[in-house]
């Protein structure tokens, strides 16, 4: 049978959390994550909307340009903002897991993005809208798998 008595959510708990502010909850269960995890993964959850380092940063200067990369069941979303005058020199490829965005954010230049999942080699689009660049990519959710047979 269940111990319900020692179950964490009980009546003092309610009560606790009636009082606390979201500001009070994003502190206590940051501390409770940073209490579970061992020494040396402080950066691997961000919780103030912040990207994690690897995720979506540019691999050259991350003071240069950020983008914000993010998925969906169907697509990867990478969107940055850029200027209208360098809209025209930009050159926009991708890999299985990378993007690479040429001539930005000066002419010459090249960043690269790693993608959080796997994207098809067709299909994807890109479109300028308010300032912001809108890079959308077709995620690819079949997985091949091959039969290793023993020997």
């Amino acid at each position: 049978m269940f111990p319900w008595s020692s179950f964490p959510f009980n009546k003092e708990m309610s009560t606790m959390m009636k009082g606390m502010k979201p500001d009070s909850i994003e502190k206590y269960v940051r501390e409770a994550i940073e209490a579970y995890l061992p020494k040396g993964t402080e950066n691997a959850f961000h919780f103030s909307g912040e990207a994690p380092a690897g995720q979506s940063q540019a691999t050259a200067d991350p003071a240069k340009s950020q983008a914000s990369i993010f998925l969906t069941h169907d697509y990867v979303y990478a969107r940055l903002q850029i200027s209208e005058d360098t809209q025209e020199n930009i050159r926009l490829y991708h890999t299985s897991n990378q993007l690479f965005i040429e001539n930005f954010p000066v002419q010459g230049e090249k960043l690269a993005f790693d993608l959080p999942a796997v994207v098809k080699k067709k299909g994807a689009t890109a479109s300028v809208q308010d300032g912001i660049l809108e890079i959308r990519l077709i995620r690819a959710i079949d997985v091949q798998l091959s039969e290793i047979n023993f020997i």
